[in-house]
């Protein structure tokens, strides 16, 4: 948030994280930028914002993590404009996991070991994503893969 209120000062920017004391870092940074903000937010339920509120959401690896995913990207698109857009980014592929992933099988003996709680590949799989998008009410999807 803050590389974007630095790059677009005559926008109003809003930070939000479910952490706490992530907001409080970044309320550290509004000080200098007076045109953002930053509150604790939970990307399932966006309550304090009323429908059709920003012009664009963007999320940095974050849709990965909620317990409900379709729901974050249902609360992501009820608070945009008309016309307005989503910046996401996710991970399709993490090498370190795939590591991780072999050291676990070759303890385990097993390949067939349970997913992490927290997955940051939840969302690897092809068209999942752009499908919960689509079903949030997204039309025009624009998908970069970068390996």
């Amino acid at each position: 948030a803050e590389t974007i209120a630095r790059q677009f000062p005559d926008a109003t920017i809003v930070a939000t994280d479910l952490s706490p004391d992530q907001v409080a870092l970044a309320q550290q940074t509004t000080l200098t930028l007076p045109h953002m903000t930053a509150e604790v937010a939970d990307m399932e339920n966006l309550h304090q914002f009323e429908d059709d509120s920003f012009d664009i959401v963007t999320c940095c690896y974050g849709f990965m993590f909620p317990p409900d995913i379709p729901q974050a990207v249902r609360e992501s698109h009820r608070v945009l404009k008309p016309g307005g857009r989503l910046i996401a980014t996710t991970w399709n592929r993490v090498r370190m996991m795939e590591k991780v992933t072999g050291i676990m099988q070759e303890v385990m003996g097993t390949k067939d070991i349970p997913k992490p709680p927290i997955d940051p590949l939840s969302l690897s799989e092809p068209g999942m994503f752009e499908g919960m998008l689509t079903d949030a009410g997204y039309t025009k999807l624009e998908v970069t893969v970068h390996n």
